[in-house]
């Protein structure tokens, strides 16, 4: 196996290193040698394609929670059917086997929107945690979000979620909620619940990915 790896095309004129582009060969090289890493790739867990506006809750249980320490759970879009209500995260754990719904939620947040108003939302014994607030259906609203997930399978830690949530208002301005959160219970997360507060969800895209 050579010792150094090339690049496909000409070599670019610039004033940084480039590590170049390896083709298929060198990367054949690299697995079977073990050098080659698949660290920090997506894996796809599942994905939530609602729109049935029968039931106030959607439920990932496929968490693979002993092969991944870290998930990434995407909401790209959510709309309510009733308007101004919470949109919540809510875990299912392997004790109970059922989403827990005690007062096993820590989270620290900050809300705003583009009317430079802010407040925070906090709770050291919270039933779930708030990723969207004052939702509705009208115009233009809508919900998304990125949420980081650490430590689900581990029964000897709390998981802990850094929260990262974008909304609209029915005249398609923006409001936020960035935060931290944790679940306050040293046992395996085996799954996650996004629920609305009254009535049921309109609409529901979102993908689970694990984290290598």
């Amino acid at each position: 196996m050579p010792n150094n790896f090339g690049i496909i095309g000409s070599i670019p004129d610039q004033r940084s290193t480039n590590s170049g582009v390896y083709d298929l060969n060198e990367i054949n090289n690299l697995q079977s040698s073990s050098e080659w890493s698949n660290k920090n790739s997506l894996t796809l867990l599942e994905t939530i394609d609602y729109s049935a506006n029968n039931t106030p809750s959607q439920s990932f249980t496929n968490l693979e929670e002993t092969t991944f320490k870290v998930h990434l759970l995407q909401v790209t879009k959510l709309i309510p059917a009733n308007d101004n209500l919470s949109v919540r995260l809510m875990a299912f754990m392997s004790g109970g086997g059922s989403v827990t719904g005690t007062s096993d939620y820590t989270y620290h947040q900050l809300r705003g929107d583009d009317n430079n108003t802010f407040n925070n939302g906090n709770s050291t014994g919270d039933t779930r945690i708030n990723i969207g607030i004052n939702q509705g259906n009208g115009g233009k609203e809508t919900l998304s979000g990125s949420y980081w997930i650490f430590n689900a399978g581990n029964s000897a830690m709390r998981t802990a979620i850094l929260i990262d949530t974008n909304m609209e208002d029915d005249q398609g301005d923006t409001k936020f909620i960035r935060g931290v959160g944790s679940i306050d219970l040293v046992d395996d997360v085996t799954g996650f619940r996004i629920d609305v507060t009254s009535g049921n969800m309109e609409l529901l895209k979102a993908s689970l990915y694990g984290v290598q």
